[in-house]
């Protein structure tokens, strides 16, 4: 991908990794895409996104303050699981600002079956758990 952030932020299905609003998300609907929080109708008007090049960053405020900060930041890309197609890895950050000690730095690869299906996220400890076969050989 060329410019992925956008593609990221219009694909990404956010119920295939662990985050904070996992638990809120419908059941039975299939992928659940980030704008699906960021813009749909219902959502938090006092929210923003902001993208970058490299990156997204998602502001939320609750009765004027700021309330959850979540930031996806691109770190590389390869064949990372070894089945040929490309993955990225990432960060994301997720946040909560003044009404917890919620607060977790996330390494995530993802992937794709095609250019027209949702994007899903790994944490890299499950990827290097489920391998860890292969990761020991070649450790060795």
């Amino acid at each position: 991908m060329t410019d992925p952030v956008p593609d990221i932020v219009e694909r990404l299905d956010i119920g295939s990794f662990r985050w904070s609003l996992g638990p809120a998300l419908p059941d039975g609907q299939g992928a659940v895409t980030l704008r699906y929080f960021f813009g749909a109708p219902g959502t938090n008007p006092d929210a923003v996104l902001t993208r970058r090049q490299d990156s997204f960053e998602y502001l939320s405020r609750y009765e004027g303050k700021e309330s959850w900060f979540r930031k996806l930041s691109l770190l590389a890309a390869a064949d990372w699981t070894g089945d040929g197609k490309g993955e990225l890895l990432v960060s994301w950050e997720d946040d909560n600002l003044g009404r917890g000690t919620y607060n977790t730095i996330s390494l995530l690869l993802l992937g794709a079956e095609s250019s027209d299906t949702p994007i899903t996220a790994m944490h890299v400890e499950d990827w290097l758990f489920k391998g860890r076969e292969a990761v020991l050989r070649m450790l060795k």
